[in-house]
């Protein structure tokens, strides 16, 4: 881990929507995060722009969004929204999207900009039979780590 990351993984407690779409549903869920000003939900500000790319990649996984504005932040930071995967989404998987999201917008960007990502995301973790919430918050390259690590661990699993 870089020293400026930030990352996280542990329990969460869903909420009856979230439940129900991990349970049944299917692809990703982009869901609006309460505003610490004014108790407004709010959608992170990459999250139609990111919604629309993951529609052009990969058409195959459904995607949506809560119906909510979205917070207008002027930075080059990439606030992803908070994410619920189904069942069918594996944590790895979504973790790829969004490393590939970021260096696409990153085309034609200077190098020497420092670009930070947010982001959290819930998951079934299926060896647990937990509901979990990864957070992560530093560079690209230290999320690209991570997609990685996620990707040995489980091929050493069972």
């Amino acid at each position: 881990m870089n020293s400026g990351d930030s990352r996280q993984n542990s329990a969460y407690n869903p909420d009856v929507d979230e439940l129900k779409f991990i349970s049944g549903g299917t692809g990703i869920l982009l869901r609006a995060n309460e505003s610490a000003r004014d108790n407004q939900r709010l959608l992170a500000a990459d999250t139609l722009r990111f919604q629309k790319w993951l529609r052009a990649n990969v058409p195959e996984t459904a995607v949506q969004a809560d119906e909510a504005p979205t917070l207008a932040l002027h930075s080059a930071d990439f606030w992803l929204p908070f994410a619920v995967l189904a069942s069918d989404v594996a944590l790895q998987f979504y973790l790829g999207l969004a490393v590939n999201y970021v260096y696409d917008c990153l085309k034609g960007r200077l190098r020497h900009d420092d670009h930070t990502i947010h982001m959290a995301v819930v998951y079934e973790d299926k060896a647990n039979g937990l509901v979990k919430k990864f957070e992560y918050s530093g560079p690209v390259e230290g999320l690209e780590q991570c997609a990685k690590a996620i990707d040995i661990n489980k091929a050493f699993e069972g």
